[in-house]
């Protein structure tokens, strides 16, 4: 017996560290605080969650209005469908977040990392609800993953990085980033480091890769 309940409070103080290092790591804010927010904001008066962690949340159909998020983290989160067009976000994360269907349209990702996030809702829907980045600014970005088909016409990707950079982290998941079908049409993409990547029926038309 004394066996029995020494196991069971072995398991206890196991599952309140658990919970003591998740509250540790909780976001910032709250969906629903995130989602009340907004609706009292405009894109003349946007929100600035600059720096705050809002990684882990789901914020899917969430109008951002246009805000302010340089540095935010959004890793793990689900924006599906989130409207994030004109909103800054230079030096975010949307590291393995949920991006089926979000708008980055004119948005500034300048040295965002977008490493393997979710732009499908299964494996046989590329093509579908796909994320949309035309006339975003991603001067310096960092891409890795499967983005086939996602439309980046008229945006900068100077100096943007698609691929695996670290092969000790990334290379042996994602030996090279999948881009086939992407639209760069009008893209400026001077610097971009397309290497090792599969681009077949990719469209450059009028962009100025070299």
């Amino acid at each position: 017996m004394q066996h029995i309940n020494g196991k069971v409070l072995g398991l206890v103080l196991v599952m309140s560290f658990v919970v003591g290092t998740m509250r540790l790591a909780a976001a910032d804010m709250s969906a629903r605080e995130v989602v009340s927010a907004l609706f009292q904001a405009s894109e003349g008066a946007p929100v600035d969650w600059s720096g705050k962690d809002l990684s882990n949340l789901d914020l899917s159909d969430v109008d951002f209005k246009a805000a302010r998020l340089t540095r935010v983290n959004f890793q793990g989160s689900d924006l599906t469908r989130a409207d994030l067009s004109g909103a800054l976000l230079p030096f975010s994360r949307l590291d393995r977040a949920t991006l089926i269907g979000a708008n980055f349209s004119g948005a500034d990702l300048t040295d965002a990392s977008l490493l393997r996030p979710n732009l499908y809702a299964d494996m046989t829907s590329a093509g579908v609800n796909l994320p949309r980045f035309n006339g975003a600014i991603m001067v310096r970005a960092h891409l890795n993953g499967r983005f086939d088909g996602v439309d980046f016409r008229g945006a900068n990707l100077r100096d943007a990085f698609f691929g695996p950079r670290d092969p000790r982290t990334e290379e042996l998941i994602s030996p090279m980033m999948e881009m086939r079908g992407c639209d760069f049409s009008e893209a400026q993409m001077q610097g971009a480091d397309l290497r090792r990547n599969a681009l077949q029926t990719t469209k450059f038309i009028g962009s100025d890769v070299y």
